[in-house]
């Protein structure tokens, strides 16, 4: 039998890389005979760009830019196709993670270091 196995992160508890590894560790040790693929995905949340960008084998690129308060933070983008395309994952600069709760405050809070990391990716040559 092949199974496929295609999780998505487990939110505050695993990535999908490591929710797929467990998951066929399971199987693994189950009595049933079959082969697994892993092929982790994302919903476009947290992890997704790091998972675009190894499928497509890009470079990372780590930078400092403004958290949602405008105190400095490190993030990263990756680039692909040669450089010309950015993966840009907004929650690395702008993401709820980033707060603590008594900081949640969307009338205070700003998407500014998402900007500085596409103006970043088009410095280095992303169409």
């Amino acid at each position: 039998m092949q199974i496929l196995i295609a999780p998505n992160a487990f939110k505050n508890s695993l990535n999908s890389e490591d929710a797929a590894a467990a998951i066929q560790l399971g199987l693994e040790q189950s009595r049933l005979d079959c082969h697994c693929e892993c092929f982790p995905i994302g919903d476009g949340g947290d992890g997704t760009g790091d998972l675009i960008l190894k499928k497509c084998g890009g470079i990372l690129v780590h930078l400092d830019v403004s958290d949602p308060l405008k105190r400095i933070v490190r993030s990263s983008y990756g680039l692909i196709d040669n450089g010309k395309t950015a993966i840009i994952e907004m929650a690395g600069a702008s993401g709820l993670r980033l707060l603590a709760s008594e900081e949640l405050n969307p009338l205070a809070a700003t998407s500014f270091g998402t900007g500085e990391m596409i103006r970043s990716a088009l410095d280095q040559g992303a169409d």
